[in-house]
């Protein structure tokens, strides 16, 4: 059965090489139950039943990434070079629904959050001036994004995406409707 998860009333540990690092990881994982945070949300539910699941996959390291939303008729593809975070601007295609490009908006982007070469880890990393004024994905790839958008026939969602070298990962969809209450309540608390 499908239940939902609350992203942060776990631990999540990134990063983990080695099947020894990986056996203490998923026994400090299963420990964060008992943390007083953990504790506390337990006995704040209503039916106090405890279930987890320890997910381990693959860390994809993004060369680029994004999301893909519907805007009326047309379907927006959105890139930026590694992760993004809220104050990344990202690149902008708009596509018709028979996968047409109206518009494509490039935006500067000065830093990245890439792998890094020597600790493998995610890290923010400058880009050089050419980069930073560069188109992050060409129009084919925008359309090869928004053609897998389409084929999943979500409607008010919006699917984020990562792509690394060659491969097309989507990671993340959003309630568009709930994205726009919480862009809401935020802008409503920065204004008081």
């Amino acid at each position: 059965p499908l239940t939902q998860s609350n992203t942060g009333d776990y631990l999540s540990l990134l990063h983990v090489k080695g099947k020894e690092k990986l056996f203490k990881s998923i026994i400090a994982i299963f420990a964060s139950l008992f943390s007083v945070e953990s504790i506390k949300n337990i006995m704040s539910q209503t039916k106090k039943k405890i279930e987890i699941s320890v997910i381990i996959q693959k860390m994809i390291i993004p060369y680029i990434s994004g999301n893909i939303s519907h805007d009326s008729d047309d379907i927006i593809v959105k890139a930026c070079y590694g992760l993004s975070d809220e104050k990344t601007l990202l690149d902008k295609f708009v596509l018709s629904n028979n996968l047409e490009i109206k518009t494509i908006t490039v935006e500067r982007q000065k830093t990245a959050y890439m792998q890094d070469v020597d600790t493998e880890k995610l890290a923010k990393v400058e880009l050089t001036e050419i980069k930073a004024d560069n188109q992050k994905i060409n129009e084919k790839q925008a359309q090869t994004l928004a053609r897998l958008f389409k084929r999943t026939e979500l409607k008010n969602k919006k699917i984020e995406y990562i792509i690394d070298k060659e491969n097309y990962y989507f990671t993340q969809v959003l309630n568009m409707e709930e994205e726009k209450e919480i862009k809401q309540k935020e802008s409503s608390h920065e204004n008081v």
